[in-house]
């Protein structure tokens, strides 16, 4: 999950950077000159690949712009999900 996680990421991002460097305490909008317009198209895309949705409580600007706590939400999100169905 995490390699595909990685591929999102750095498809949305304006500064290309290889999986490799992509690293637990990478900032979203600092290292990877993230908008908003990329932040939504991120969790869009998220949404679509893992099969959950973000709600509107959920959304966390510390936590959607950090990779190493996206990754865990979105895993958290997954497995959730799994457990539902």
């Amino acid at each position: 999950m995490l390699e595909k996680l990685k591929k999102i990421v750095i498809k949305h991002a304006r500064k290309k950077v290889t999986e490799n460097e992509l690293t637990e305490n990478t900032d979203l909008v600092k290292d990877l000159c993230y908008e908003s317009i990329n932040v939504v198209q991120l969790m869009a895309d998220f949404e679509a690949n893992f099969d959950f949705v973000f709600e509107d409580d959920e959304i966390d600007f510390d936590v959607i712009c950090n990779f190493g706590k996206l990754s865990k939400f979105v895993q958290m999100k997954v497995e959730a999900n799994a457990t539902k169905q």
